[in-house]
């Protein structure tokens, strides 16, 4: 079977599943290099742009899942169709699963260093203090898992040794973050406030039976299945401008 017919090859599928907190340095910097240099160093413009690209790219990746899912469902409805090829639907749909969790995991992770670059100068470090930790990683290994430490033998909690696999808890572990840098340098009982309203609501939601990590278990991680929607008529809802079309709007600029 040829590399083109949906199946990945073993050092493709590798190079597909890469780690998330590090697809961003992967992604081709032709466009923002360029843009750089036009714009005497822009980081956050050329920041924004790569958003966009990974955003169009996330969305081909879902018109290729819908696609496949749709084929699939169309041979299991057909008596006459052979077993094999429901099968090779079966297997080209959990193909275009696994690619559409991988660029919705690279969108997330883009976003988070556009959103670094665009703090970086201030409000994460406006009078040269340090962040306490380096990453999201490194905060949750560290400090959020140490300090939570609950009863895991315990069916109902669920929690996920690849948590950054799954982009709801992912964007959740980073907000949570976010909180406790900015709040531990206030006075007492900014902790405290941030512990009763950030860390346990966010752990508590995360490590529930019907959580992000349903499908995990202490051994075994199960990709997230993502949910669809139809979209709505061209004129149903009232639209405003937004990031999103400026972001839009460089990329269409910059390609």
């Amino acid at each position: 079977m040829k590399k083109n017919d949906e199946q990945l090859a073993p050092s493709d599928e590798a190079e597909a599943t890469v780690h998330p907190l590090r697809a961003f340095e992967q992604i081709p910097r032709d466009l923002s290099d360029d843009l750089i240099d036009a714009g005497d160093g822009d980081h956050l413009a050329a920041a924004r742009v790569e958003v966009a690209a990974a955003r169009r790219v996330e969305a081909d990746a879902q018109g290729e899942l819908v696609a496949a899912r749709a084929k699939h469902a169309d041979l299991m409805e057909s008596p006459k169709v052979p077993r094999y090829r429901v099968i090779e639907a079966a297997e080209q749909a959990a193909t275009a699963e696994r690619a559409y969790q991988t660029r919705v995991a690279e969108r997330v992770a883009i976003e988070r260093q556009m959103l670094r670059t665009q703090e970086s100068g201030t409000e994460l470090a406006p009078d040269g203090r340090l962040l306490r930790f380096g990453s999201v990683e490194e905060f949750v290994t560290d400090f959020v898992l140490p300090v939570w430490g609950h009863d895991r033998s315990n069916r109902e909690i669920r929690w996920c040794l690849q948590w950054w696999e799954h982009p709801g808890a992912q964007v959740r572990l980073e907000v949570l973050w976010a909180a406790f840098e900015h709040m531990r340098l206030e006075p007492a009982p900014a902790m405290d406030v941030w512990f009763r309203d950030h860390l346990v609501p966010a752990m508590d939601w995360l490590t529930r039976e019907a959580g992000p990590f349903h499908g995990c278990s202490q051994t075994l991680h199960k990709d997230p299945q993502a949910w669809s929607a139809e979209p709505a008529p061209g004129d149903y809802f009232e639209t405003f401008p937004s990031e999103n079309e400026q972001l839009r709007s460089a990329a269409a600029e910059g390609a």
